[in-house]
């Protein structure tokens, strides 16, 4: 039963209501942090009850910061945490209210017992009363049985919602991203001098916070040949950028092309920044060579293809067709393997990120960098690698320091790409 709810609860879908209504939910659900907690199936089968469960999900809460600070802040403004309700039902009779509710759902659908296992209840309960009642539903679909899964997740809230009612109980949906596990995530650091895997775990955890998720970070030095003992063990695995060249011939980059395409043949889900981009599009047999029209720095507008702004859009990426990143490159990928498609391009990169629609997702821009940090690396770029107006493929110095259409201090898509990145490392059911 702990596998089947595992796999449920990792199959539920983001919340996507009004940031006042997430919150609303977030206050209600949050104290079951620190109260008497049971999950059951329909068939009245408990699940998780009490420290198992909040050991398992309590780290949402403890990553989510964004969310914590949003109920810290409702609490405050209402003067008090929220109350409990006053409907009470007690323990035993809600465990033969459970098995109804998923027998008038099979014999009104057809559908075999199978169908409960994906409808979680879980209620809050006190001294053995019950004054919170939660229910959650896989709204992706049920599978072979190719049932309307809105029809049948609405039809589950009027039976259910009557049965409760009648015994003067409070009823909740339970919104999915309060459920879900964190998404487990290696960072490939590959940049020995800034700390890259610092601004990627930032963005990261703020990408995770912003949904009300959670994301468990690993950093490895790929550059020092370390790597995690089990790659399995991860949703996906982020390879950073680094002030070297694909085309160096170093031991560990020649090694990390190999580590690719193994993780590669695995399935595994690979996400890469700027060098991690290059370096992927190597492995895979694509060419990287030096731009010749000189570094992009700092924001650049990139044109999406048609096929890139769609799979971004089914991952919560951005809508608009022409998007804008922070960039610090003078190496592009100039051909791409098999199989290997083109989210777009810019003004000096035609291929500026790729994706397979399976385990592959790659951007040549920073959405981890923000205008501070871009402009310290342009800082060092001047002293150590000799960086002029010259070397720039547009703009100036002075212009990425300062205003105007390339200056570093401005508007980004960095949320909706770090959106999509998640999302993409996300487990979905037909993973």
């Amino acid at each position: 039963m702990d596998s089947a709810l595992h796999l449920a609860i990792r199959q539920l879908r983001a919340y996507n209501k009004p940031r006042d209504e997430s919150v609303s939910k977030a206050d209600e659900f949050f104290q079951c942090f620190s109260c008497d907690v049971v999950v059951y199936d329909l068939n009245g089968q408990q699940l998780l009850a009490g420290a198992a469960f909040r050991n398992r999900y309590r780290t949402v809460f403890r990553e989510s910061t964004g969310l914590q600070a949003w109920v810290r802040r409702r609490w405050t403004l209402t003067g008090s945490s929220p109350s409990s309700p006053s409907f009470v039902l007690d323990a035993e009779s809600f465990r033969g209210l459970v098995k109804p509710i998923g027998s008038a759902l099979d014999g009104s659908t057809g559908l075999g017992e199978e169908s409960a296992d994906d409808i979680l209840v879980l209620y809050m309960a006190t001294e053995g009363l019950i004054r919170k009642v939660w229910f959650a539903r896989d709204t992706e679909g049920l599978g072979v049985q190719g049932v309307d899964s809105v029809a049948l997740l609405a039809q589950f809230l009027q039976v259910a919602r009557g049965e409760l009612e009648q015994r003067d109980v409070e009823f909740h949906p339970v919104q999915a991203q309060f459920l879900q596990p964190p998404v487990r995530v290696a960072v490939l650091n590959c940049d020995p001098h800034v700390p890259g895997d610092q601004d990627l775990s930032v963005m990261l955890r703020l990408a995770a916070s912003e949904q009300g998720r959670a994301v468990d970070i690993q950093v490895f030095k790929a550059n020092e040949m370390e790597y995690p003992t089990s790659f399995a063990s991860y949703d996906g695995l982020v390879i950073s950028g680094s002030p070297s060249s694909v085309n160096d011939a170093d031991a560990w980059i020649a090694q990390l092309q190999h580590q690719v395409c193994e993780l590669h043949a695995m399935g595994c889900k690979l996400v890469g920044i700027c060098f991690g981009h290059q370096l992927i599009v190597k492995a895979l047999g694509g060419e990287v060579t030096r731009n010749a029209m000189g570094w992009e720095f700092g924001r650049c507008g990139i044109k999406l293809s048609e096929d890139g702004l769609e799979y971004l859009s089914t991952l919560g990426g951005p809508l608009e067709p022409e998007v804008t990143l922070q960039e610090i490159h003078q190496d592009m990928a100039t051909t791409l393997p098999e199989n290997l498609f083109s989210l777009g391009g810019s003004h000096a990169t035609a291929i500026q990120g790729t994706f397979n629609r399976r385990n592959i997702l790659t951007v040549q821009g920073h959405p981890e960098f923000t205008a501070e940090r871009v402009l310290q690396i342009l800082d060092l770029c001047e002293q150590h690698e000799g960086l002029t107006d010259e070397s720039l493929s547009r703009g100036t110095i002075a212009e990425i320091r300062g205003g105007g259409v390339h200056a570093a201090s401005g508007p980004t898509h960095a949320e909706a790409i770090r959106r999509a990145i998640l999302n993409f490392m996300t487990p979905r059911s037909q993973d």
